[in-house]
């Protein structure tokens, strides 16, 4: 099923805006951080600095030029194409508990917001440009002049072919989020923290049971067991690749709050934000597991890498991202519908 997402008509920020043209690019939306501000600011935490004084969420969360510098048109353009979404998405973060489990329309939204708070990030962006770098030197025997080669690796690596490619990841990406079993747990306090790369992906675990966790792994979108990503300081998805029905939300308990806020939090980059009307959620008050080990596994029993790598769901998610690329389809959101397996682990009460 495919569903279309956001306005058709391009979102101006005024705020991202001076004489020079775009200067401040939000990787962490202003309207997504409002959930987390009190007296309309937000607790902060630099990782070179310490804490910091509270501020307003339109004055957090950005990076200069972003998209390119000295490209003024470059990040005009990348963000109006952001900005579409962002005009839609406002409802369904407030009211996600309420509304609960989405729609097909509002998880297609949601999907894609998660998936542009992937994409536009630093550690994607490093990500995909070292991704670039080696495929681009891969074509060096096929260019026999040093003068042709050196054009066409200019080309590959400038910050306008980068973003145009960037763009049009975002679409796969969000039809792998939203194909996922999203499980929604729910805090009585607003413990979570959330910060400049705010989307947990834990990849498949070693032998050792461990996993190393950072902005975007190594091995891609396809290859994991869980993604996490904290909606409001009193909401999170925690997405696996589970068979079986959504679940009502589940009350969050003070060990999954530590185990979302650590690991968000060692994969910042040079923010994090937190609810000031409440101290968040953190080892060492309670022991949690600080290697990456996934949520899901705690939520749903038998749930493991080995079901993960085995699901239909993910195969059949992926297999929906590789038409996308061969049609070269840089619109469509899918959303996979899972077909139970004969002996499905059992959610845990």
């Amino acid at each position: 099923m495919r569903v279309p997402i956001g306005a058709d008509r391009p979102v101006r920020h005024p705020a991202c805006v001076n004489s020079r043209g775009y200067t401040k690019v939000h990787l962490v939306t202003e309207h997504y951080l409002k959930a987390w501000a009190v007296d309309g600011k937000v607790g902060r935490h630099n990782v070179q600095y310490g804490r910091r004084d509270p501020a307003a969420p339109g004055g957090v969360g950005y990076r200069r030029q972003w998209w390119g510098k000295g490209d003024p048109e470059l990040n005009r353009m990348c963000e109006d194409a952001c900005g579409r979404l962002e005009t839609v998405v406002p409802p369904v973060l407030s009211g996600v508990v309420d509304l609960w489990p989405l729609s097909d329309e509002y998880r297609a939204i949601l999907a894609e917001f998660i998936a542009l708070h992937i994409v536009r990030t630093d550690g994607f962006r490093d990500w995909f440009t070292e991704r670039r770098r080696v495929t681009a030197e891969s074509r060096r025997g096929e260019i026999s002049n040093v003068e042709t080669y050196q054009r066409f690796l200019r080309e590959v690596m400038s910050d306008r072919e980068r973003s145009k490619r960037i763009l049009s990841l975002l679409n796969k990406i969000a039809t792998v989020v939203g194909s996922m079993h999203w499980t929604l747990l729910v805090f009585d306090e607003p413990v979570l923290i959330t910060g400049d790369q705010p989307v947990t992906i834990v990849p498949y675990l070693d032998t050792n049971g461990w996993a190393a966790i950072k902005a975007f792994p190594e091995t891609g979108i396809g290859d994991i067991i869980e993604l996490r990503f904290p909606i409001t300081p009193r909401a999170a998805v925690v997405a696996s690749w589970f068979t079986g029905a959504t679940l009502s939300p589940v009350p969050g308990r003070w060990p999954s709050a530590a185990t979302l806020n650590h690991t968000l939090r060692e994969q910042t980059q040079m923010e994090w934000f937190y609810s000031t009307s409440r101290a968040p959620a953190f080892p060492p008050l309670v022991e949690v597991d600080t290697k990456g080990y996934p949520i899901s596994s705690q939520l749903i029993r038998g749930y493991d890498s080995a079901w993960a790598r085995q699901s239909t769901l993910r195969l059949n998610a992926i297999r929906e991202v590789h038409r996308l690329i061969d049609i070269d389809d840089d619109t469509t959101k899918t959303i996979v519908k899972a077909q139970p397996a004969a002996a499905p682990p059992t959610p845990r009460p």
